[in-house]
C-alpha cells in the first residue's frame, strides 16, 4: 500500500541558512534534483561520477532523513538534500507528500473536478493515482491543451491551458482498465465555478479560493472579511519561494519574516505557513485544525491579508495585518 504525507504547518520560527549550490564537477551529477515521496516511504539517490567520499546532509531532518543512498520521508513539507564532494555542492529538493492524499485502491483522483478559466489562462491540478498506466484526453481539443509533470509515487501535476471559449471534459483513465477514471469539467469563458486561473498557472485561482475559505470561516464567528492586499501578496510570493530553502518563520538570511513588514503601518501582524497541501481546501482545513493558525484566521482585529501558493511544493504563506 502506498503512503503519502500529512502536510506541514508552522506558526513558530526556525532558522538555518541553506548552502549555495555550486557548479558541479565535470563528471559528477545527482541521479535526481527533485524528488517527491510519500510520508513513510523511501527514495534512492546517488551522486554519480564521485571517486571518493561524499558528505550528505538534510536541511531539515524532521521532514526526511538520509542514510547510505536512501531518503526516508518523515513528515510533510519540502527541504533540501545537499551532497558535498571535491569542493562542490549539489542540491536535490525533496518534497514529502501527505499520506492521506494517496488512494489505497487503484483509484485515480484529481485535486478538483470542475474548473473555470479565462481564455489564455492556465491552471495546475494535482493528480494522485494508484495505477501507473494513465492516459488523458479532452473531448474538445480546441478548448484546451494539456501537459503533465513526471509522476513520483503516484503523484503528478496536470497543467490545463485554456485556448478558446467553450466547454470540455478532461478524462484521466487507466489504459488497462478504462472504467477506472476520473473527470474534470472545464469551462472557458463566462461562468463561475469558484476557480479562476492566472495567465501563467493556477496559483492566482488557488489564492482567491483560499481567501474565500478563510472569509467563510471568519463569517461563522462574526468577523469582517479580510481584504486581499497586493503588496502583502507580493511579500507572500517571496516568502513561499523561501520555504523551499528553509521551512520556517525565519528567513534564509536569518531574519524574522515579520520584520520585513515594518514598512507597512500596522498594530499587529502574523504569518501562517503550510507545506505539502496541493489544494486551498486542504491548506485552510489544516490551518483551522491548528489552534495557533486558527486564531490568526479568526482574529477580528486583522483586516488585510496576503496569500501565496507554490504548486511544485504545495507550500502556502498567509500574512495578516491589523
Amino acid at each position: 500500500m502506498k503512503k503519502r504525507i500529512l502536510p506541514l504547518l508552522m506558526c513558530t520560527a526556525i532558522a538555518a541558512a541553506a548552502a549555495g549550490t555550486q557548479v558541479s564537477a565535470a563528471d559528477c551529477r545527482l541521479s535526481d534534483t527533485r524528488i517527491k515521496v510519500t510520508q513513510g516511504g523511501t527514495a534512492s539517490i546517488k551522486l554519480s561520477g564521485a571517486a571518493g567520499a561524499v558528505r550528505w546532509r538534510s536541511s531539515n531532518s524532521s521532514i526526511f532523513s538520509y542514510n547510505k543512498g536512501v531518503i526516508t520521508a518523515k513528515a510533510p513539507g519540502t527541504a533540501a538534500l545537499y551532497a558535498v564532494y571535491d569542493g562542490n555542492t549539489y542540491k536535490c529538493t525533496v518534497t514529502v507528500l501527505a499520506s492521506d492524499d494517496i488512494p489505497a485502491s487503484p483509484d485515480i483522483k484529481a485535486g478538483q473536478n470542475a474548473l473555470q478559466l479565462d481564455k489564455g489562462s492556465s491552471a495546475v491540478i494535482n493528480i494522485v493515482s494508484g495505477v501507473d498506466d494513465i492516459s488523458i484526453r479532452a473531448d474538445n481539443g480546441e478548448v484546451c491543451s494539456l501537459g503533465v509533470s513526471d509522476m513520483y509515487d503516484g503523484v503528478f501535476d496536470l497543467t490545463v491551458k485554456a485556448l478558446s471559449d467553450g466547454k470540455t471534459t478532461i478524462t484521466l483513465y487507466s489504459a488497462s482498465d478504462p472504467s477506472n477514471k476520473t473527470e474534470i469539467r472545464l469551462t472557458v469563458g463566462d461562468g463561475d465555478t469558484g476557480y479562476h486561473g492566472s495567465e501563467d498557472s493556477g496559483e492566482s485561482g488557488y489564492v482567491q479560493r483560499a481567501l474565500e475559505l478563510v472569509n467563510e470561516e471568519r463569517a461563522k464567528v462574526g468577523a469582517e472579511p479580510l481584504t486581499l492586499d497586493e503588496d502583502l501578496c507580493g511579500f507572500a510570493d517571496i516568502r513561499v519561494k523561501e520555504l523551499s530553502e528553509l521551512f520556517s518563520h525565519t528567513r534564509p538570511d536569518g531574519t524574522k519574516s515579520i520584520d520585513a513588514l515594518k514598512e507597512f503601518e500596522y498594530k499587529r501582524v502574523a504569518e501562517n505557513i503550510a507545506g505539502g497541501y496541493f489544494t486551498p481546501e486542504k491548506a485552510v482545513k489544516a490551518w483551522m485544525n491548528s489552534k495557533g493558525h486558527r486564531s490568526h484566521i479568526l482574529d477580528p482585529r486583522y483586516t488585510k491579508t496576503g496569500i501565496a501558493y507554490d504548486p511544485e511544493t504545495g507550500n502556502w504563506v498567509q500574512v495578516f495585518l491589523g
